[in-house]
């Protein structure tokens, strides 16, 4: 920043993008976009070089992640360090909040710029922050974000100016209030033996400019940092030899949030240690938690599923299409959760969506019902389930039943706070950790995922 205005380097940033194609959506204003970006360029030109090259794959692979999120449903997306990125203008979507999280300074001047253009923003949370020493996921949280939701997070061109445990430490706090379900893209500057002196040269520039670069690292010291912090770096549908090769190339890097083991609910007392374990298959006893908490799970899914019926058309063996006409069979909250809420137009592995619903679903059932097609079909090609790297899609009825399912949670939620009142509903539950067994006997905990697949109960198929 120099005297309250753009730092060299996002001014060179956003003049360059003014040249790029960007990725089509059906919403957002791209001129809103794009006239940040020319008055934070003001003018400058830049030339064709490798760095423009470089920007405009960057440019395009962030823009791929906000739209592929946006259509898969995901309500939230951060962006950190935002700098004058415009893409929560260029994507802006109705029922998606965008949280910008910055230095105060460059925020300040960006917030400036907006109301000087007349560029509306009520859709933007902006949360002050130095990464250095602010509490990250606090400042978000206080801005409005929904830690228990599926939420994009964003760290463009920043990572290369933060020293590796300031990094490390941003990305711990995104993982704090990362929902299940949610995505980190990243890119970091990745060392290479044979990169010809361009890394070198590229540190002298902004050294020169007064933004030195801060961290570097090899591919396997990217995806370490980024487990360290809670992040599983996405497969893919290439082998691990080419996602390493082009991990090293291009240091652009996309991430789930990787399960974690959940802390029972505290209580004002703690409830004295039982002198023997129930064994697992005890049935609860009337009245108690486990009970309880079935109810309400079991009430919600009926209701949830009672709600779909009424809006998707489907058939059934016993009586035949519904009145809206023929279409696909039937299916539970189960099938939206554990897959066609990630399910998209665009292509997803069979990997990807057992990380993101962390669990299997009936893709052969999902197919065989008109959901989607595997390996670009809906006839059976695999003779048993299809393997992690098979790629799955929507299709068009898949499409059109995850416009229906998408605002049943919300809808749901909301009868139920108008009906037991909103403090009641309000009282959240922790989600088993990944060592089920081990949590067995810690009732007051509810699964991730719709148990309905599960031969006798338990993801292990026991």
């Amino acid at each position: 920043m120099e005297d309250g205005g753009p730092s060299a380097t996002a001014r060179r940033v956003a003049a360059y993008r003014l040249g790029f194609t960007r990725v089509p959506a059906a919403y957002g204003d791209p001129a809103a976009d794009e006239t940040l970006a020319a008055d934070v360029a003001a003018g400058l030109q830049v030339p064709a070089s490798r760095m423009r090259d470089y920007l405009a794959a960057r440019t395009s692979f962030f823009d791929r992640a906000v739209v592929s999120a946006i259509d898969r449903g995901v309500r939230q997306v951060v962006v950190g360090a935002a700098g004058y990125d415009g893409r929560a203008f260029r994507y802006a979507k109705p029922g998606v909040r965008w949280f910008e999280v910055d230095h105060p300074a460059t925020q300040r001047d960006k917030l400036a710029r907006l109301k000087r253009l007349g560029i509306a923003a009520s859709h933007v949370r902006f949360a002050e922050a130095d990464f250095t020493r602010d509490p990250v996921a606090d400042r978000l949280r206080a801005a409005g974000l929904d830690a228990g939701q599926p939420t994009l997070f964003l760290l463009e061109g920043v990572a290369v100016y933060l020293e590796p445990a300031v990094l490390e430490a941003v990305l711990g706090q995104f993982r704090q209030v990362a929902g299940p379900g949610s995505r980190l893209g990243i890119s970091v500057s990745l060392s290479r033996a044979d990169d010809d002196g361009t890394r070198a040269r590229f540190q002298a520039a902004v050294a020169a400019l007064g933004e030195p670069a801060k961290s570097v690292f090899d591919a396997d010291q990217a995806q370490a940092l980024l487990a360290r912090t809670g992040w599983r770096v996405t497969a893919g549908r290439e082998d691990a030899a080419a996602r390493r090769e082009r991990l090293r190339y291009t240091g652009l890097l996309t991430a789930t949030a990787a399960p974690t083991p959940s802390a029972p609910i505290r209580t004002a007392r703690a409830a004295p240690a039982p002198s023997a374990a129930p064994a697992p298959s005890a049935a609860p006893a009337p009245g108690s938690l486990p009970a309880l908490l079935s109810q309400a799970l079991v009430a919600y899914t009926i209701e949830f599923d009672n709600e779909a019926e009424h809006r998707l058309p489907h058939r059934t063996t016993s009586h035949g299409p519904s009145g809206q006409g023929d279409g696909s069979w039937l299916v539970s909250l189960a099938m939206w959760e554990n897959c066609m809420r990630y399910v998209t137009g665009e292509p997803i592995t069979v990997g990807e969506l057992e990380a993101l619903a962390r669990t299997r679903t009936n893709l052969d059932g999902m197919r065989r019902w008109g959901y989607i097609t595997i390996d670009g079909t809906a006839r059976k090609i695999h003779k048993s389930r299809p393997g992690p790297d098979a790629v799955l899609r929507a299709t068009a009825a898949g499409l059109r039943a995850r416009q229906v399912w998408l605002p049943l949670a919300g809808l749901i939620e909301q009868r139920w706070r108008d009906r037991f009142g909103a403090d009641r509903v309000g009282q959240g539950l922790e989600p088993y950790p990944d060592n089920w067994r081990a949590s067995v006997r810690r009732p007051a905990v509810l699964p991730h995922y719709p148990m309905v697949l599960h031969r006798g109960g338990y993801p292990d198929g026991s």
